[in-house]
């Protein structure tokens, strides 16, 4: 069905061809945001908690689910479904906000909240509850990242919107 759907796109092109490299793209992505407070706040914070939380939680879980909590290869794919399942019924919730107005407070409870829980996530050895854990986890990071594209998204030029949505795509980066 997308694939389909992708042949049926009629894209026309842009008659603007570009001369500038893609470094300079970046670099004028990064000066919007390092001139606008709420931006750069959100690329600051998403970052932070990428390389922090996020980062602890990719790169610990493979030691610490078949070491700690005893999962072998199938329960830690129920496990990362949890994960998952937190991420899809966060954007299915969000979806039915058409103005939602505290874009700012999801963001910053979905990013706070999700570093919260990696206390949890540590202390935890029950295999019952690092489930419920992965679930808000991945809920909150994802409500949070949604609420910080829709901010950029309503924020921002047409002509660096692109640029900045890009800065915040870097985030799987940092983890």
């Amino acid at each position: 069905v997308v694939l389909a759907s992708l042949l049926l796109i009629q894209y026309r092109g842009s008659d603007l061809a570009t001369t500038t490299s893609m470094l300079s793209h970046i670099a004028e992505g990064v000066d919007y945001a390092r001139k606008h407070f709420e931006i750069l706040s959100l690329l600051l914070i998403s970052f932070a908690v990428s390389a922090f939380a996020m980062a602890a939680v990719y790169n610990l879980s493979p030691y610490w689910v078949p070491r700690i909590l005893h999962a072998d290869p199938f329960m830690w794919g129920v496990l990362g479904a949890f994960w998952g399942l937190g991420t899809i019924v966060s954007a299915w919730g969000l979806s039915f906000a058409r103005d939602f107005r505290y874009k700012g407070w999801i963001f910053l409870l979905g990013m706070f909240g999700c570093s919260a829980l990696l206390i949890a996530w540590g202390a935890t050895r029950s295999l019952f509850w690092f489930a419920a854990i992965q679930f808000f986890m991945g809920g909150m990071f994802n409500a949070a990242m949604i609420a910080a594209a829709a901010v950029i998204q309503n924020l921002a030029p047409n002509e660096v919107r692109g640029r900045l949505m890009s800065l915040l795509s870097l985030n799987p980066a940092f983890m």
